[in-house]
């Protein structure tokens, strides 16, 4: 589990730096950098306050493209849902 925490603590911690997540949401930076560096298409949350955040997602998706990575994009289940179901309908 270390391994694991430090192998991408130091992404999330930029998040956090860079003040785009505040320092009680590590956790939540963890998430998204270890979604991030694995190069997943989406990340599904119901934390809209610190995740699924319009706001938030912009300067996550910023960030991750001055360091040469591609966001996941980030969506709460019921949006994910919506475009499985329209994609399903046409």
């Amino acid at each position: 589990m270390a391994y694991f925490f430090n192998k991408f603590h130091k992404s999330a911690q930029v998040l956090i730096d860079q003040h785009i997540l505040p320092l009680k949401a590590l956790e939540d930076a963890l998430h998204i950098a270890i979604a991030t560096k694995n190069h997943v298409d989406y990340l599904m949350t119901w934390n809209c306050k610190h995740i699924a955040n319009a706001e938030i997602q912009k300067k996550i998706i910023n960030l991750c493209y001055s360091l040469g990575y591609a966001s996941p994009l980030i969506c709460t289940p019921l949006e994910l849902m919506d475009r499985w179901d329209y994609e399903q309908q046409n």
